[in-house]
């Protein structure tokens, strides 16, 4: 189902959870409110659950939306919010961050035009190559090898993002004197298959910092996301 223009979210019958032996107690729905079209309530389009999977009031999951059939679709079916579960897999693969977008793209190339990092003047790193990343909605993000950062900038940040179509990306902040750019610097030790080509390779914000490609500026561009 999508809900808004970014990724999908996945609706699931009731059918589809599992049915409580009669010695079994959990999990347990307690109903959280209503959603309606109209201030007065007068037509409902679904209910809001927190789920108690035990007696652990940490384990309960928040925010489980019923529809109420006014959607044929989706109608009487469940949203539980991607991030309460473990594990979410896509056929037996794991996934992470959020549900993946069937119509976006990630691709990988490698270029020789080597490639120029600075920031108010300063020059960060210097790169003989790097990795190029094309990204559906996003500009392209240049990952370099991290030999190539001078190391006295950076400092380990504890910072962790997932994303599902690259994996689990690590941060480093860079420190310009009494400057501290928090997470301007990314990495994925163990990406995923798909982005294999940027294992252990650095990303700067192009949004924060100047770049050049091959001697040619890039422009900065607009978009917050990595």
């Amino acid at each position: 189902m999508w809900e808004h223009q970014w990724f999908p979210a996945y609706y699931i019958p009731w059918s589809g959870l599992p049915e409580l032996s009669d010695d079994k107690h959990y999990p347990q729905w307690e109903e959280r409110g209503v959603l309606s079209s109209e201030s007065n309530n007068e037509e409902v389009l679904g209910r809001l659950w927190r789920v108690h999977v035990d007696n652990e009031p940490t384990h309960a999951i928040d925010n489980v939306y019923e529809t109420i059939g006014t959607t044929p679709q989706i109608g009487n079916m469940l949203r539980i919010p991607f991030a309460s579960a473990q594990t979410w897999l896509e056929e037996d693969t794991p996934m992470s961050g959020h549900p993946k977008d069937p119509y976006h793209r990630v691709d990988t190339l490698t270029s020789l035009r080597p490639v120029k990092v600075s920031l108010n003047g300063k020059v960060l790193a210097e790169s003989p190559y790097s990795v190029h990343l094309y990204e559906t909605k996003l500009p392209c993000r240049f990952y370099i090898p991290l030999s190539t950062i001078d190391q006295t900038i950076l400092r380990k940040n504890s910072k962790t993002t997932q994303c599902p179509y690259k994996g689990t990306a690590e941060y480093y902040d860079v420190i310009l004197g009494d400057e501290v750019h928090e997470g301007l610097v990314w990495y994925y030790n163990q990406p995923n298959m798909e982005c294999a080509q940027i294992i252990g390779l650095c990303c700067f914000y192009g949004e924060k910092v100047d770049l050049e490609v091959d001697g040619e500026k890039i422009e900065r561009p607009k978009t917050p996301f990595s």
